[in-house]
């Protein structure tokens, strides 16, 4: 993926998604924007970082994270907020070979399991919807939910750290 395509991308993203906000940088970009909850109304700042010839990663900038009931692990997450949304699904399936489609709806479905999570501690849906229809409503409900990208820091503060440029 040259960074052509990576500025195809992210125009992409900003006419479906028009508060998100992007930059690409040679061979990354990245792409934030903030998720509202639709019931409880918590804000997340979210952060994505790509890089040529590598999954996508996907951060929950703020709030901090909250272990489970017991301090239970979060599921489908690791240290530092980071999403484990693209590890999921094997590239024949629609997971990582169409992040550009999953990016925001999959993120949306799991700012909906997390609060389900703390709530109930039970992650209802074990994996990430790749059908059509459920895309669809994902897409739909990220965009009533979504707010401009200035409630969160500007891209210069998600600069790729180094230990990040080998995450996988």
């Amino acid at each position: 993926m040259s960074a052509s395509t990576l500025a195809v991308i992210g125009e992409m993203l900003g006419r479906r998604y028009p508060v998100a906000a992007y930059r690409v940088r040679g061979d990354w970009m990245w792409v934030g924007c903030c998720l509202r909850h639709p019931v409880s109304g918590r804000r997340y700042s979210i952060r994505a970082v790509l890089w040529r010839g590598r999954s996508p990663c996907v951060f929950i900038a703020s709030p901090l994270l909250a272990c489970g009931p017991s301090g239970a692990p979060l599921p489908f997450a690791q240290d530092g907020g980071r999403l484990r949304l693209f590890d999921l699904e094997p590239d024949e399936h629609g997971g990582r070979a169409r992040w550009p489609e999953r990016l925001i709806p999959w993120t949306l479905w799991w700012i909906l399991q997390y609060e389900s999570w703390l709530e109930c501690a039970a992650w209802t849906e074990p994996h990430p919807p790749n059908d059509a229809a459920s895309i669809q409503r994902l897409e739909s409900l990220a965009e009533t939910v979504m707010e401009p990208a200035e409630c969160h820091a500007g891209a210069a503060e998600f600069e790729p750290a180094p230990d990040e440029s080998h995450a996988t």
